[in-house]
């Protein structure tokens, strides 16, 4: 490793500078250009700090997986992540995240698992028959990445929450939380926009914005604790999860891992199942091997 280390190329600040409304446009792209230029890795000097940029599985592996304790959560994420989303598995460290690792984890069990894929199953049953089915009958087209992205949010909010907040309050979550990812995309995109933020009173906005969504989903656990009632849902997975100590999660502990739930499995995954649409139309020949799949194993 440090001997990749000596042969990586940095970017400098000024150099960055020059192309920052190529980053701003499409980080991804940009990003993407210096990977190919640079073999798979580089450093690149940003006002925010020094970022190491790479494609090379060896080398995620290596931080990822190999050696992650000796890797620390970066400033995004301590500051602009977490003040958004809270202090859950996905922004959390050291000691704190271990002990919430080790109490949440036995919770994904395969018997808690198959509970909640059955509502995942009948929410894309719903949305397949109330949306996709009227698409094909009519043949008129539609944006599959906003579609994938109502299914995951249904899929999502369900599992979460199950029945114990209506629509139009899972829709209000939706919004809320959406908008300080967006927020969350603009500061790291744009962070010479900082003094402009706090002028216009955005920081503020938000801050109110997230204020609601955590008191709205703070009633829901207050309300699931006090009925007692079984929804085997993942909110009563994290209500039943009980540390070394045989203690439970306050409500801010149960408000954190929720959102970061809400978060890791809604556009992270509207995002994969539009890439997969995408991959099976490119590759017909697979997309018919999935469709016999399907009638031989579903019927």
């Amino acid at each position: 490793m440090e001997r990749e280390k000596a042969k990586v190329k940095r970017i400098g600040l000024l150099e960055n500078l020059l192309s920052l409304r190529s980053f701003v446009r499409n980080p991804a792209v940009y990003l993407q250009k210096i990977l190919r230029k640079h073999n798979g890795l580089a450093e690149v000097k940003i006002l925010m700090g020094l970022v190491t940029v790479t494609d090379r599985p060896e080398m995620i592996r290596h931080v990822l997986q190999q050696n992650n304790r000796n890797y620390k959560k970066t400033k995004v994420v301590r500051s602009l992540i977490r003040e958004q989303v809270g202090n859950g598995l996905l922004t959390s460290d050291g000691p704190y995240w271990l002990k919430q690792r080790r109490a949440i984890q036995p919770g994904f069990h395969k018997q808690r698992l198959n509970g909640i894929s059955k509502i995942m199953v009948n929410e894309i049953q719903e949305y397949m028959n109330d949306t996709l089915e009227k698409y094909a009958e009519s043949g008129q087209s539609f944006d599959i990445t906003k579609e994938m992205g109502r299914l995951a949010f249904r899929i999502v909010a369900k599992s979460l929450l199950g029945n114990s907040a209506n629509t139009e309050e899972l829709e209000l979550v939706d919004e809320i939380v959406s908008q300080n990812q967006q927020f969350i995309v603009d500061q790291v995109r744009r962070p010479f926009l900082k003094p402009w933020f706090h002028l216009t009173g955005k920081y503020k906005r938000m801050r109110e914005l997230k204020r609601k969504g955590d008191n709205l989903i703070l009633r829901v656990i207050r309300e699931r604790k006090q009925s007692g009632e079984k929804h085997d849902d993942l909110l009563d997975m994290l209500l039943e999860t009980r540390y070394e100590d045989g203690s439970s999660m306050a409500d801010q502990q149960l408000l954190d891992e929720l959102i970061i739930l809400y978060v890791a499995g809604h556009e992270t995954t509207a995002m994969a199942m539009s890439w997969a649409w995408y991959l099976l139309v490119k590759h017909p020949e697979i997309e018919e091997k999935l469709v016999q799949s399907g009638i031989e194993v579903l019927g």
